[in-house]
């Protein structure tokens, strides 16, 4: 069973499948422009296990170049062609691809697929993996996770039935396909027989808004970051949405504050915070904050067919309330990272994978998110939590953006630090900043610097890249 299959599962082959502009393709349409491309892939030499890179955008060409591939039998390898010549060719060196995917630049057609042989490619063992998919390197250099087809099919569809996904609903996707969450948006809603709408980003967020009112939207997913966005520019925007239904946020610690803010620009629509990395295809964990408003700053339980652990250092279980590292396994973890067996093993034990992230689960099971390895640390002897430090200053109503990383100290060992964004209009400063914190937190936790920026460095996918704010502190 193929990907493709996902759009005859449910859903009359007529409906349409997938909208960008003015370019509609029903199920039909769209099953016969991938066994089109099909054909010419594997006129082009692909076979089963080769491996075909996507460099393409948000364009109905990535939905049919993904299914076309999966449908020869080979691996499929999206990166952003927003990429930097150096990102590109530092992926270009790991993957090792034999055939690189592009759009067809002289056509111009939406759908358009330029395809081009590199020279025959080194063999690697990709361990039956259906995708190779690119993880956003926010914490180190960016490694291949390797997906299976089973993987991606039991992710997509506990996707479908928490969200409760049905043949009328339209899904709106404006962050990168080359992404694991924007990929299971795609596959999660052809799962249940609904309609992706494409949107190349979310630069214009005007733009976005009108495509919900004109395509009557049901449902939608962001990073934290683009909800930020979108949240200030609704209450500029009049227009009324009445069709949506819910809201996803992963990809980053989801605030209190922010939600709140979510939830006041679009009353009524139910609010989903989630959980999960690449490894597991993403999906990991999810709370409705309409459902469970008493759970706000939760990332919630496991959903199905996914298994969350919490552990100690020991291996030995967390119990309720105390931080250990989240553990995941289930039919959708992958495989293993490509071309790199030494760092597969050491993140996996008979749990299954170690994420590097840290939280602990409460008396009803559900899990709130501490942050990664680097964004716990010690100060005078006492555990800090750059989480819990960036949700109280992004309380504050002159901060729209922050970042907490640990600096190293001679006296204290390590101490927080602050780089935030000021909301546009607002002068809040730095001593403000740490007297709001100073009135909310133990000391230890109080920032003790605060730096103001124009912006913070973020993935194409729209997370902060703390790395790049620990070099500044070295």
């Amino acid at each position: 069973m193929s990907l493709k299959s996902l759009l005859c599962e449910r859903g009359n082959l007529q409906e349409p499948a997938l909208i960008f502009e003015d370019a509609t393709f029903s199920r039909g349409e769209l099953l016969g422009r991938v066994d089109d491309l099909a054909a010419r892939l594997r006129n082009a030499g692909v076979a089963p296990g080769s491996r075909v890179l996507l460099a393409l955008p948000n364009l109905p060409a990535f939905v049919i170049s993904l299914l076309a591939v999966n449908d020869c039998g080979a691996v499929v390898m999206p990166v952003n062609p927003a990429l930097s010549e150096d990102e590109r060719r530092r992926l270009a060196s790991l993957a090792r691809p034999h055939t690189i995917l592009t759009a067809d630049g002289d056509t111009g057609a939406l759908d358009g697929v330029r395809v081009s042989r590199t020279a025959e490619a080194e063999d690697a063992d990709a361990e039956g993996a259906a995708a190779i998919i690119f993880t956003s390197g926010t914490t180190g250099g960016q490694k291949g996770v390797m997906l299976s087809e089973t993987s991606l099919m039991a992710n997509a569809r506990a996707v479908a039935a928490y969200l409760r996904l049905a043949e009328h609903d339209r899904t709106l996707i404006f962050l990168p396909l080359s992404y694991a969450y924007a990929l299971s948006q795609l596959l999660s809603t052809f799962s249940a027989g609904g309609c992706v709408v494409l949107l190349p980003n979310l630069r214009y967020p005007v733009i976005a808004f009108r495509t919900m009112a004109e395509h009557r939207i049901t449902g939608f997913g962001g990073v934290p970051t683009s909800l930020a966005i979108l949240a200030r520019a609704r209450h500029a925007a009049g227009t009324p949405f009445d069709s949506l239904r819910y809201i996803l946020s992963a990809g980053g610690p989801l605030s209190s504050t922010l939600a709140e803010s979510v939830r006041q620009a679009f009353p009524g629509v139910e609010l989903f915070n989630n959980y999960g990395c690449t490894e597991i295809g993403p999906r990991a964990t999810t709370v409705s904050y309409a459902a469970h408003p008493d759970k706000i700053g939760s990332i919630g339980r496991a959903i199905p067919d996914v298994r969350v652990t919490i552990v100690r250092a020991d291996l030995s279980i967390a119990g309720v309330g105390e931080t250990g590292e989240i553990v995941l396994d289930g039919p959708s973890l992958m495989t293993g990272y490509y071309r790199d067996p030494e760092t597969t093993a050491t993140r996996m034990s008979r749990y299954g994978f170690h994420t590097g992230d840290y939280a602990y689960a409460d008396a009803d099971g559900f899990i709130y998110h501490q942050g990664r390895e680097d964004d716990i640390f010690k100060s005078a002897g006492e555990k800090v939590s750059a989480t819990e430090v960036e949700e109280v200053v992004l309380a504050h109503e002159g901060v729209v953006e922050a970042a907490v990383v640990s600096c190293p100290d001679a006296i204290l060992g390590a101490v927080p630090v602050v780089y935030a964004v000021r909301r546009p209009g607002m002068s809040v400063t730095d001593r403000e900043l740490q007297m709001f914190c100073a009135r909310r937190l133990a000391k230890h936790k109080v920032p003790r610097a605060v730096h103001f920026v124009d912006e913070l460095q973020k993935t194409a996918s729209g997370k902060i890249q703390k790395r790049f704010l620990r070099e500044l502190l070295q």
